[in-house]
């Protein structure tokens, strides 16, 4: 992307999130446009970094795994 397309989404994103943009509707009709186009063009990275915040979630996950498993082990210390 551009820097100016870049810094006109951060806009669009801090407005959505500080001004609500979705409680203008009444009185502004394009709001639910503009709120979806904002959507539509984040929607892809947005996805790839969802996508991977759960692989990292998973990963997390069998390392704890891992280690419970590895300290309920019963250990002998006779061998």
């Amino acid at each position: 992307m551009e820097p100016k397309k870049d810094e006109a989404l951060l806009r669009l994103l801090g407005g959505n999130n500080f001004l609500l943009i979705r409680f203008l509707a009444p009185v502004y009709p394009g709001a639910l446009e503009l709120e979806a186009s904002v959507i539509a063009s984040i929607a892809p990275i947005r996805d790839a970094l969802q996508w991977l915040e759960g692989l990292a979630f998973c990963g997390l996950n069998f390392w704890y795994l891992a280690a419970l498993i590895k300290e309920r082990r019963p250990r002998r210390f006779d061998l």
